[in-house]
């Protein structure tokens, strides 16, 4: 009996994922959710009203909304995974199949296979949580509250929504599950009807069970080859002749009975069209409805036939509704009465800082997204994408303070010829993209590195300030540097483990020098921290008994973007890897907020200056791990100068580089960052061929 049911199962997931090829964008929407399944290339998704996908159309199989589901399936490398209305993927993809949802939509059937026939089921939630484990041999749904589960010998129980076993394994089958409390099923041949706890409400004598009536809770039995018995859910029996009369004197007595077919309780459309199915004994003649507070719209549809299924239009208020249908036959006037909330989506709205009707022409490889995501229910999601592809997220972070509005500002680095770059938010009530912003980037003649170039390098290790840890690697990182930049045709300024007194020196032999030079860089590696916005860069003599000495004993970032500024080069460059770890300094008597900020303040250089972070604004740095030589940034950007990509590239790769080499670390990713610009082309690199 379990093989049976178990390729019935399978067959389920089978013709499911058959019925979701015939799906196209022309229909098959789900008033509840507002989704339509589609299919594209072979795959499947689902689409909302604005043709957003709010499933990606990337799975081999996809289950329906229909019929008030909350979660849907979706079948991704061979294994199952499970959906919920809002597009949120609840479960991993790790089940081999479902065999269905209870009637009440709350638990959902589910199964992995161990091995050849091996099968192990459970049930989860509608948060995807395993709320009864996997371990029955068969589970079938839940109805009633009772599901029917199966044992290593073929044996059946019963268990309910905790999934407690609440009647032992004993049956052999079952018939449709329970139903107002009772259940058919067999035992040692025979069948017998059986309540809640178990205990026989019709005796196990019968061979054959043939029908079962949900309306009435009516079932044909056989008990020989020739005589049939009919039970109520009571456990009553009835004869053949007896049913016969209890039908004739009921005739005329008996209201009529309406099922809502197709009827939705939550429903985005103001026009609102549904079924009923209407069964009566005696002839209808009247068929009414309203919704109330809205007389308006009261309708007469005079019917003289038994059965019907008509369909009803009504016009809805936003809000709850209550909608009232009134049938009449023989026996009189019966109102059958039902839910609906009508909700319109208010997707969310976006507001750019251009005119994304008008092309964007430029020089430049970079180009910084401004725009702002308002909501009137809070974002859920929000993205860029650029040239169609939805994988630019770095920058974009959901305010927790004020999930309504999200500030999204962000640099994109640029492909050559055309560009598009839309940007993507979701809400409760759907998604919503924009139309594209065109960006023409036009390479221009690129900057020729010459051998006048010069570079300032600092490393410091060895701090006296005990606040300060030492460093592993900062003065291994600007030794390689200052060797590198060497092979490079630089003029090299190198120094190690220095002072105040003697970093002030170099930056004013810097400055004495670089107007004699094409190309200016400054690279730094060490302790950094900020005070009221400014960054400063730490000497290994400064010893910082409170805020209030930062900016007499550390060098404020500034001196060394004025050199560059004041300076006559063409292409100037600041190279900073600080921050590689906190220090705790006690507030000035201002109480400002001064070095509680984590990490480096924003540069904010002038034009014509490219300044490259090994982290971002308020981030830590890593210093290395031993036996490493380099920091993890010093490690990518020793490798990327090997190549001969144009800057820009080059610092694009640096980033990629740190990411991949630092996400598993303890703290998280460390994410490089730049600022500032320049025109036309640079190779650092100028052994090009």
């Amino acid at each position: 009996m379990k093989k049976n049911y178990l390729l019935l199962i399978l067959l389920f997931c089978i013709v499911l994922s058959v019925s979701a090829q015939d799906y196209t964008f022309k229909g098959g929407r789900d008033d509840i959710t507002g989704l339509t399944r589609v299919e594209l290339n072979g795959k499947f998704g689902y689409i909302d009203d604005t043709s957003q996908e709010i499933i990606r159309v990337v799975y081999d199989e996809l289950g329906d909304f229909g019929d008030g589901h909350r979660l849907v399936y979706a079948k991704y490398n061979g294994k199952y995974g499970f959906y919920n209305a809002n597009g949120k993927l609840v479960t991993d993809f790790k089940y081999d199949g479902t065999s269905g949802f209870d009637w009440d939509n709350r638990l959902a059937s589910v199964f992995i296979k161990r091995g050849d026939g091996d099968y192990r089921f459970g049930y989860i939630d509608l948060n995807g949580n395993e709320v009864i484990p996997l371990i029955y041999e068969l589970a079938l749904p839940f109805s009633d509250g009772y599901a029917a589960v199966f044992d290593a010998n073929d044996k059946i129980g019963f268990i309910n929504e905790n999934g407690q076993l609440v009647i032992p394994y004993q049956y052999d089958d079952v018939k449709w599950g329970f139903f107002n409390g009772f259940v058919w099923v067999k035992k040692n041949g025979y069948w017998g009807m059986i309540d809640k706890s178990g205990n026989a409400k019709i005796s196990f004598i019968y061979p054959q069970i043939e029908k079962f009536y949900f309306s009435t809770g009516f079932a044909d039995v056989i008990k020989d080859s020739t005589t049939k018995y009919y039970y109520d859910k009571y456990g009553r029996m009835y004869t053949s002749t007896e049913m016969r009369k209890i039908a004739n004197d009921n005739t005329e007595k008996e209201l009529a009975s309406l099922d809502w077919v197709d009827f939705k309780n939550e429903v985005s459309s103001q026009m609102y069209s549904f079924k009923v199915g209407i069964m009566s004994k005696s002839q209808v003649t009247d068929i009414s409805y309203k919704v109330e507070g809205n007389t308006r719209g009261m309708n007469v549809v005079k019917k003289n036939i038994y059965d019907l299924n008509p369909t009803i239009t009504v016009s809805l208020n936003e809000g709850l509704n209550k909608i009232i249908v009134y049938v009449t036959n023989a026996a009189g006037t019966r109102q059958f009465e039902n839910v609906v909330n009508y909700s319109i989506k208010r997707l969310p709205k976006i507001e750019w800082s251009v005119d994304t009707d008008t092309k964007v022409v430029t020089s430049s490889p970079t180009f910084v997204v401004n725009a702002i995501v308002n909501s009137e229910t809070p974002i859920s999601d929000a993205e860029i994408i650029v040239n169609g592809e939805h994988n630019v997220k770095r920058g974009i972070k959901l305010v927790t303070a004020n999930k309504y509005t999200i500030p999204i500002k962000e640099t994109i680095h640029l492909r050559e010829g055309i560009n598009t770059i839309q940007i993507f938010a979701r809400n409760a009530s759907g998604s919503y993209t924009t139309d594209a912003l065109s960006i023409d980037y036009v390479k221009p003649s690129p900057i020729v590195a010459r051998e006048n170039r010069i570079a300032l390098v600092i490393g410091n290790d060895k701090y006296e300030d005990r606040r300060f840890s030492p460093l592993r690697n900062a003065k291994n990182d600007a030794v390689d540097m200052a060797a590198k930049l060497r092979e490079l045709d630089f003029t090299v300024i190198e120094k190690k483990d220095v002072k105040l007194s003697e970093m002030n020196s170099a930056i004013i032999e810097f400055e004495r020098m670089v107007d004699q030079y094409d190309v200016a860089l400054f690279y730094y590696a060490g302790h950094g921290l900020q005070y009221r916005k400014k960054n400063y860069l730490v000497p290994t003599d400064a010893v910082l008994p409170s805020e209030n000495f930062i900016s007499s004993r550390c060098i404020n970032s500034d001196e060394v973007i004025n050199v560059l500024d004041n300076s006559k080069c063409k292409m100037k460059v600041i190279i900073v890897d600080a921050c590689r770890s906190e220090i705790e300094l006690p507030e000035s008597t201002s109480r400002s907020r001064g070095n509680g900020e984590r990490g480096l303040a924003p540069f904010d250089p002038p034009a014509g200056i490219k300044v490259a972070r090994s982290t971002r604004a308020g981030c830590n740095a890593y210093d290395g791990i031993p036996p490493e030589r380099n920091s993890p940034y010093a490690a990518a950007l020793l490798k990327a100068l090997d190549t001969n990509e144009e800057f820009e590239t080059l610092l694009k790769n640096v980033f990629d580089e740190v990411v991949e080499k630092t996400k598993n670390y303890d703290k998280g990713a460390q994410y490089p960052d730049e600022e500032g610009f320049y025109t036309g082309k640079f190779f650092i690199n100028n052994k090009r061929k």
